[in-house]
This record gives C-alpha cells, sequence and structure tokens, in this order.
C-alpha cells in the first residue's frame, strides 16, 4: 500500500508578538500524517514528548501539505509557520 505524507502534526509552543505588534502562536512540528491511495490515514509520531511551556495538554494541530510547501529534507524551515 502506497502512502503519501498529506499533513504537518504540530503543537502550540508558546506565543510571540510580530514586527506588526500582532500576538501569534509558536508551533513545533512533531510528526506527519500519511494518506493511502485508498483514503486510510497513518500518524508518525516523530518527538512524542515536546518541550513545551507549561507542559503539553495533549491537543495536536493537523495541517495540510501543499504543494508548493514540499521543501527537500534537510532544506531550513520557520518553524513559527503552521503551514
Amino acid at each position: 500500500m502506497k502512502m503519501k505524507k498529506t499533513h504537518h502534526l504540530k503543537v502550540v509552543t508558546g506565543k510571540y508578538v510580530n514586527a506588526y505588534g500582532v500576538e501569534k502562536m509558536k508551533y513545533l512540528t512533531v510528526g506527519s500524517m500519511f494518506t493511502s491511495n485508498q483514503g486510510y490515514f497513518k500518524i508518525k509520531i516523530d518527538n512524542p514528548h515536546p518541550a513545551i511551556e507549561g507542559g503539553w495538554d495533549g491537543w495536536m494541530n493537523v495541517y495540510e501539505i501543499k504543494e508548493e510547501d514540499r521543501t527537500p529534507v534537510g532544506a531550513p524551515k520557520d518553524e513559527d509557520d503552521p503551514y
């Protein structure tokens, strides 16, 4: 069964204020979700115990990977951007 990485799994690690004075959330990628040709899902957790201020509340965000978001392995990435 062929699986394709289709979503990022991210947790909120804190907040920050951007250059425009807007409060934003900081995200940490903790894994990926894969989808098969038949529509089945699999989740791979890369970091099961993220270091988060105040501890992790158990909630995780799922963001679909867009084609323009696919970067080569090892390429630098902005971890504050949930997409």
